[in-house]
């Protein structure tokens, strides 16, 4: 019996033909990791406001949506028992702090109870039936995003642009 030494030029092409279909799934995947940018960042932080105030009314919790406009993070809240907020880490809907990609900040956060806020710590209030009115201004380099909470809704408008809060 004769012992063969190395690939046929078929075998080679098969394997270079599905690597290469392979890369053109994993790469786009890793780079968006990666590549996670203001638009990006504004539109998962437009669904955590929706996705509480959903969990709000379902579940008849009151949240609290809390930024910290100094180390570029936030992290929601649920009312205990006693009245005080703690980290939302359980139930149906569980979220732990976030932080802002690399390159990405709040710019300005503007609630009702707080005005505008440049520095610091803040929070939309989001109750069963009750969304606080909030503009969330986030800024990369040289664009900015603003994300506009509605009462009542919690439905989020997301802008490629700053748009000036108008509170009641």
């Amino acid at each position: 019996m004769q012992s063969r030494r190395g690939f046929t030029l078929v075998e080679i092409v098969v394997i270079l033909l599905i690597l290469g279909l392979m890369s053109l799934w994993v790469i786009p995947q890793l780079s968006g990791l990666q590549m996670r940018d203001i638009r990006w960042t504004a539109r998962r932080l437009g669904g955590i406001v929706r996705s509480l105030a959903n969990e709000a009314t379902m579940t008849r919790k009151h949240f609290r949506l809390h930024y910290d406009m100094d180390r570029a993070r936030y992290w929601a809240a649920v009312r205990e028992e006693t009245g005080m907020y703690a980290p939302l880490q359980r139930g149906a809907f569980s979220f732990t702090e976030e932080i802002l990609p690399d390159g990405v900040a709040f710019e300005d956060i503007v609630t009702v109870h707080e005005g505008k806020v440049t520095h610091g710590e803040t929070f939309t209030q989001i109750d069963p039936s009750y969304v606080e009115k909030t503009w969330i201004h986030l800024r990369s380099e040289n664009e900015f995003w603003s994300l506009e909470v509605h009462p009542f809704t919690g439905r989020v408008k997301v802008r490629d642009r700053y748009v000036e809060a108008a509170l009641p």
